[in-house]
């Protein structure tokens, strides 16, 4: 009689877990099939008014930085007779400028003084726009000027315009490699 009960009691328990159980993934089951709440609810419009979908901005001094680019970029322009309507596209991924494209490259880059009065790129320079860019962080800065010594390497061209492009090229595929996003 004992074993009789206790075996009873046994799979009375086992019974009982296994209604639990099956309660259990019922449950989820019900909560997995039904739809997601949305975030937001259509009866609450004025939650709504502050949503905005925008693009990805960029970082404050890189913007600043941006702008001040366009800005040379539309002075070089004026200075060289050129209409800004026919450069919107960028000179800086260019791979086979014209002739007034490379001269419209050296007078932005001697504008922003990353190409000296002698024609050379200059390292200085490029270490004050990774100050401002990276926001003084002196790993950001050592690695853009390493960037430019190593660029340097690679200026060979007698013709300023041209090496205005040689330059042009190296800081737009450095620019690239590590993924920054600047365009004129």
């Amino acid at each position: 009689m004992v074993k009789s009960s206790s075996a009873l009691l046994i799979a009375g328990f086992i019974c009982l877990m296994s209604l639990q159980c099956l309660t259990a993934l019922s449950e989820d089951a019900d909560k997995l099939s039904e739809k997601r709440k949305p975030l937001m609810t259509r009866e609450d419009p004025s939650t709504l008014e502050d949503y905005k979908r925008t693009k990805r901005q960029l970082p404050q001094p890189l913007q600043e930085f941006q702008d001040f680019v366009t800005t040379s970029k539309t002075q070089c322009a004026k200075e060289m007779n050129i209409n800004p309507n026919e450069l919107q596209k960028s000179l800086l991924y260019e791979d086979q400028p014209t002739s007034i494209e490379k001269c419209m490259m050296e007078c932005v880059l001697k504008r922003m003084e990353v190409m000296s009065k002698d024609d050379t790129l200059s390292t200085t320079t490029i270490g004050h726009i990774a100050d401002i860019i990276g926001d003084n962080n002196a790993l950001i800065t050592s690695i853009a000027m390493a960037s430019a010594e190593n660029c340097k390497k690679f200026i060979t061209a007698e013709d300023s315009c041209e090496r205005a492009f040689q330059i042009n090229k190296c800081i737009a595929a450095e620019m690239k490699m590590r993924k920054i996003k600047l365009i004129y």
